[in-house]
């Protein structure tokens, strides 16, 4: 089953593949619960029918309502996983971790602000966007959370803006061109990877982008954050995130998120526009795509690390736009998926 192609089973309902391995289904549940309940019940009819004629129950009947039962045990996991997506469901999130995942959004009228994921699972997402020209909106992946999917040992906003996070801008009417990209000019915590379905693209910019091998166990010991020698005290730079209970490291600053965060989840506290932070958050001296540029940024370890994972396709920091920013005309669906390699 290829990207964008399609595969039908009588009776069950209708697949179409993606890259990844998305099955959006048709039919819903009960398609797939139906054919488990038509299989299941023709192995028992095949026992109970030898039972009633008074012949033995071969061994291999009692083996096919077994089969028949697991069958239907995995389909109607399955029908739960891949429930249908609806056409206003512009942005699909997939969980491929082992573990739960909590998606938190901002900007999706209408919407929960947190939407929780078991391993394998699929949700879709409702961007209506009514009257509004552009709708930004701002997803990104949570983990370690409590029941309603807060206090968060992962992805938690309240402690720094250290996520693996998805932003797009969406949009509506003739000529319209929707954007979208991986921000990773925070930091980043899980690996995650976008794909656009748009069928009636013109344009060549609309195309995935993936971060499958961002780990903590990568991100840099020892950046230099000196601005090129000005502030020697900065030199030798842990970038990891640690959770403060476990010591454990849950994620990895950005040059700019690491100067910028609070102290208390391992920042450093300085504001934005400090001269100690300007080289790395593109403020000052340093505003502008060109003159961050031309500043120590992007050589630095973090830009190259994210450059590599990511196979250029994100942005390690605030004016990256050559490397993540995507745009996509025409009807688009994007889907964002938390460990794209499981």
């Amino acid at each position: 089953m290829g990207r964008g192609g399609r595969m039908e089973s009588p009776g069950a309902a209708r697949a179409v593949g993606g890259r990844g391995g998305e099955i959006v289904t048709a039919a819903g549940p009960a398609g797939a619960a139906g054919l488990a309940r038509t299989v299941a019940a023709s192995a028992a009819m095949a026992v109970a029918t030898g039972r009633g004629t008074g012949r033995a129950v071969r061994p291999a009947a009692v083996a096919a309502v077994l089969v028949a039962v697991l069958l239907g045990s995995l389909l109607a996991a399955l029908s739960g996983l891949a429930a249908p997506v609806r056409a206003d469901d512009r942005l699909v999130v997939r969980n491929l971790c082992s573990f739960p995942v909590w998606i938190a959004q901002e900007g999706l009228p209408g919407t929960k602000a947190v939407v929780k994921l078991a391993p394998k699972e699929r949700k879709g997402l409702a961007v209506t966007i009514g009257d509004a020209v552009i709708l930004p909106t701002r997803v990104w992946p949570k983990a370690g959370c409590d029941k309603s999917g807060e206090n968060c040992t992962i992805g938690e906003r309240r402690s720094a803006s250290v996520n693996s996070a998805l932003e797009a801008t969406w949009c509506s009417g003739e000529g319209c061109r929707s954007w979208f990209s991986l921000e990773l000019n925070g930091g980043y915590t899980l690996p995650v990877s976008v794909e656009p379905r748009a069928p009636e693209n013109t344009v060549a910019g609309c195309s995935p982008a993936a971060c499958p091998a961002l780990t903590t166990q990568a991100c840099p010991t020892r950046e230099d954050l000196s601005t090129d020698g000005a502030f020697p005290k900065l030199a030798r730079e842990d970038l990891r995130m640690r959770d403060p209970k476990s010591g454990d490291a849950i994620g990895c600053f950005s040059p700019c998120g690491k100067l910028t965060a609070p102290t208390r989840v391992g920042g450093l506290g300085f504001r934005q526009t400090d001269r100690e932070a300007e080289a790395y958050c593109c403020t000052g001296a340093f505003a502008g795509s060109e003159a961050c540029r031309a500043g120590p940024v992007d050589k630095t370890q973090y830009a190259k690390l994210v450059d590599k994972a990511c196979d250029g396709e994100a942005d390690a920091w605030a004016y990256d736009r050559a490397h993540g920013l995507r745009t996509c005309t025409g009807p688009v669906r994007l889907v964002y998926t938390v460990c794209p390699k499981g």
